[in-house]
C-alpha cells in the first residue's frame, strides 16, 4: 500500500561525518539569478573504515530565489533501502535574509513512503523530509547521515559535482581507509588532501540540463 511506511530505519541517531573546516563554509548567495534556487554548498562527506564504519553525510546550504524554489524544496526526498542502510536527519534549519533562524525540522518530522512494490522486487523507499517556514530569500541548511549495515567494503558510487540548479561550491570528501577505496574523476577534477582525508572540490560547475 502507498503512504507512510515503517519509520524505524530513520529514527536512530547517527553521528554525522564532519567536513574539514576549510571546506565547510558556504559561498555567498548570488545577488541576481533567473534560477529558482542556488546551492551555496552541496557537499557529501564519507567515512569508511573496513568492518567498522561506513557513513555518508549530506551537507546542503540552499538559498531560495523564487516561489518555484520554495515549492521545490518544501519537502526533500532521498532514496533509502532499509535492508542495507539506516538514515538520520542531524540538522534542518531555515534562516531568513539576516541569518536568523526562523524554523527547524527534526527526525520526528521525517517519514518513509512506501514507493516500492513487491511486484517490482525492490525494498527502496523514499525518505521524505518536510521543510517548515520556507520563503523566498530564506536559506535552507540540512545535514543528513546514512549508515551502511554492512561496513566491510564500499559499494560502487557515481557522484555528480554539478546539479540541475546552480552550485556555487560542490564538495566530495572521503576519510578513513583511503587505500581500500579506488576512485576516478573526470579530467580537471583532482583530489586534494584535506583534514584527515581527500576532497574533490569544484566552484560553480555548469548547471546540468537533461536532454529534451
Amino acid at each position: 500500500a502507498l503512504g507512510k511506511g515503517n519509520n524505524a530505519a530513520i529514527k536512530e541517531p547517527i553521528e554525522p561525518v564532519a567536513l574539514p573546516e576549510a571546506l565547510a563554509a558556504p559561498e555567498p548567495a548570488p545577488t541576481a539569478s533567473t534560477e529558482a534556487a542556488a546551492y551555496l554548498l552541496r557537499a557529501t562527506a564519507v567515512s569508511f573504515v573496513a568492518g567498522k564504519d561506513y557513513r555518508t553525510t549530506e551537507h546542503l546550504t540552499v538559498r531560495m530565489l523564487t516561489a518555484a524554489g520554495v515549492e521545490r524544496f518544501s519537502t526533500l526526498h532521498f532514496d533509502l533501502d532499509p535492508r542495507y542502510e539506516r538514515a538520520y536527519l542531524n540538522q534542518l534549519r531555515v534562516l531568513d535574509e539576516s541569518g536568523a533562524v526562523v524554523s527547524k525540522g527534526s527526525a520526528d518530522d521525517c517519514y518513509l513512503s512506501d514507493q516500492a512494490s513487491e511486484e517490482l522486487g525492490t525494498s527502496l523507499r523514499a525518505l521524505d523530509v518536510p521543510v517548515p517556514g520556507l520563503k523566498v530569500g530564506c536559506t535552507l541548511e540540512l545535514t543528513l547521515t546514512r549508515r551502511a549495515l554492512d561496513p566491510h567494503r564500499p559499494d560502487f558510487r557515481r557522484h555528480f559535482l554539478a546539479a540541475g540548479l546552480p552550485v556555487l561550491k560542490s564538495v566530495y570528501y572521503l576519510e578513513g581507509d583511503l587505500k581500500a577505496v579506488r576512485h576516478h574523476a573526470s579530467p580537471g577534477v583532482t583530489p586534494q588532501p584535506s583534514g584527515r582525508g581527500l576532497a574533490w572540490v569544484v566552484k560553480a560547475p555548469p548547471v546540468y540540463k537533461s536532454e529534451p
